[in-house]
């Protein structure tokens, strides 16, 4: 869901735009106060603004848990997830989150709740199997801890093995990008190092520090590449690091992972233009608007393609 800077500069909704920008600057408060009231003003709940808003009020609540836990501030963490959870309801990385804090503050019972919502959530979560194996073994119910640790390796064996055999299908096909692809996601992927690295490329991005932000996104592409938001969110560092002809690549990649992702979608358009190909950039804001006929950022972006036009005849 992350936007360019030049994007979010279009936005129409005032209080979106500035709690973006307060998120941005690590101001959570700030950021929680005006994307509340975003939210609260937006007549559309699954509009785009909608949506936006939750999501960033969700990362806004994550990071400031992340703050929280840095400070050994735990109870003021799990209220943060917890709040996460309201815009976001539905999450199992929430759930395994607020698991792990509970864990920490040796609240075992509360922990393997959490964990057992994660797994309801996502049965095939491998770090929930893992972390509700361990939990129970140490609340003594080390039959039923075996069952997780069964249950994780099944799920590591055949998180290998489906894609080892499509990569060998292929070969033998002849489609040997399809095979490579296929062998990444066999050997290559890791959730654990691609949450990892993610979260720190977030943060990096969060402080605009973009080589940064740009390194820590590609370890996380190459962990779990089938992501869109990871694609869209590393075209956004690479556009804003001024770097904007990768940037289309890695928005490509996105909308191929998910040709309805109308922020990479967006995105693209903005940073088409930004290289003078302004026939491309107009097709896709007139793509998003095909779907969202009022989508501030794309009509604003139709009128700088406009703009400059006009300043081009004049010359």
């Amino acid at each position: 869901m992350r936007l360019i800077r030049e994007v979010r500069n279009l936005l129409g909704n005032y209080h979106l735009k500035s709690g973006i920008y307060h998120y941005y600057r690590g101001e959570f408060k700030q950021a929680v106060t005006y994307l509340r009231r975003a939210l609260e003003q937006e007549k559309h709940p699954e509009g785009l603004d909608a949506r936006m808003a939750r999501y960033y009020l969700t990362q806004t609540c994550v990071s400031a848990a992340e703050t929280h836990e840095s400070e050994g501030c735990l109870d003021e963490a799990l209220r943060a997830l917890q709040d996460a959870q309201g815009y976001s309801p539905g999450y199992a990385d929430l759930e395994h989150h607020i698991g792990r804090l509970l864990q920490l503050k040796g609240e075992t019972t509360r922990a393997v709740a959490s964990y057992r919502k994660a797994l309801e959530l996502n049965g095939d979560f491998l770090d929930a199997h893992l972390s509700l194996g361990f939990a129970l073994f140490k609340g003594g119910s080390s039959t039923e801890a075996l069952q997780q640790f069964q249950q994780a390796r099944d799920l590591a064996l055949r998180t290998v093995d489906e894609p080892f055999v499509r990569g060998r299908e292929a070969l033998i096909a002849g489609k040997p990008e399809e095979a490579v692809e296929a062998m990444r996601e066999a050997f290559l992927r890791r959730p654990h190092q691609f949450e990892h690295h993610y979260r720190l490329g977030l943060a990096a991005l969060q402080r605009e520090r973009y080589d940064e932000a740009i390194e820590e996104l590609r370890r996380a592409c190459e962990s779990q590449s089938g992501f869109p938001d990871v694609h869209n969110t590393l075209g956004a560092a690479l556009c804003d690091a001024g770097r904007a002809e990768e940037g289309v690549e890695q928005f490509n990649v996105a909308l191929r992972c998910n040709p309805e992702y109308v922020v990479a979608r967006l995105n693209l358009a903005h940073a088409l233009l930004e290289l003078e190909r302004p026939t491309e950039a107009e097709q896709e804001a007139r793509e998003v608007l095909r779907g969202n006929p009022n989508n501030s950022v794309a009509l604003g972006l139709l009128q700088k393609l406009t703009s400059k036009r006009r300043l081009a005849a004049k010359k």
